[in-house]
């Protein structure tokens, strides 16, 4: 007896395939015409949902967009906690080929519009006001990066630079501030690339 349809596939021409049963040993499919299901085959980074506020730290220290635009991790109590400065969104983007991760934007509201979390080319990281966009851009953009998430940890994650593969967001002393910075490696654990992120909520004891 034929069994029912279950799931969409694709073959090595990229059409869907439908499948329509089973004959003894062997699985029975039907290639879908390609024009009818666009939306099935298209396989690029596509922007998730919008994420809930985050809080972004580096140990005990959060980071913050300063009032003048830098990228810093300050010492908050709890009342600063409630400001906008600290309060980011991670933009994640679907797709079923992030194998260095999932493809994120790091994304804080600064006067009305997004600055977005950006790696120049001479690997410094700065805040840009950038629109996110509903698909990703070419993986090497200076705004995305690949969240990874550390073994045995809930919150605990690690942000590859998707423009510099070996190197990931962490946290410099630049004196008596702490920057958010590039730092070179491998995808083992660094402490200063350790970055948690918690949920913007009241019930947080952080």
């Amino acid at each position: 007896m034929w069994g029912q349809q279950v799931d969409l596939m694709a073959s090595d021409g990229d059409a869907p395939l439908h499948f329509i049963g089973t004959s003894g040993d062997q699985f029975l499919f039907q290639a879908l015409c390609p024009d009818r299901h666009r939306d099935v085959v298209e396989d690029s980074f596509m922007r998730s949902n919008p994420s809930s506020l985050k809080w972004i730290k580096s140990d005990d220290n959060f980071l913050v967009l300063s009032s003048e635009g830098q990228l810093q991790f300050e010492d908050l109590n709890r009342q600063e906690r409630c400001d906008a400065d600290c309060r980011f969104r991670i933009h994640s983007f679907n797709s079923s080929q992030s194998v260095d991760g999932i493809a994120v934007m790091l994304v804080a509201a600064r006067a009305g519009e997004d600055k977005v979390v950006c790696c120049s080319q001479e690997g410094e990281v700065r805040a840009e006001a950038l629109e996110v966009p509903a698909q990703a851009p070419d993986s090497g953009h200076g705004a995305l990066f690949f969240q990874k998430r550390v073994a045995g940890t809930s919150n605990t994650f690690m942000f590859q630079s998707s423009q510099r593969l070996s190197h990931f967001l962490g946290l410099k002393a630049d004196g008596d501030v702490l920057r958010l910075v590039l730092h070179s490696g491998t995808d083992e654990l660094d402490e200063s690339c350790l970055i948690k992120v918690h949920e913007c909520k009241a019930s947080n004891v952080l």
